[in-house]
């Protein structure tokens, strides 16, 4: 079940990034579109999951409630980088929503 569980954060967690960098590449390449805007809704919504539970992901919790006592940055950053983490994706989010409207002006 931890790996399970393992496999799904990480998905989402990829799936996320790859939504950041595709904000970016339609910024940079003029091509902003439905997907620009739902790759956008993506990141918003898991920005808005993230404050409701207090900076931490939700299946960090489920994942200890299963035992795994890492979360998925806990397994591919050192302790120290973990907190930089969510305001991190908040920065570059927030840097991607502002490319959006100097770009839609």
């Amino acid at each position: 079940m931890i790996i399970i569980s393992r496999i799904i954060h990480s998905i989402i967690v990829i799936f996320l990034t790859f939504c950041l960098g595709y904000v970016y590449y339609s910024v940079f390449s003029g091509t902003i579109n439905f997907w620009t805007y739902s790759a956008l809704c993506a990141i918003l919504l898991e920005g808005m999951l993230l404050w409701i539970n207090k900076g931490k992901c939700p299946l960090t919790n489920f994942q200890k409630m299963i035992g795994d006592d890492k979360g998925f940055f806990g397994l591919i950053l050192p302790n120290k980088a973990i907190p930089l983490v969510t305001p991190s994706y908040a920065f570059f989010t927030s840097l991607a929503l502002v490319l959006i409207c100097l770009v839609q002006v």
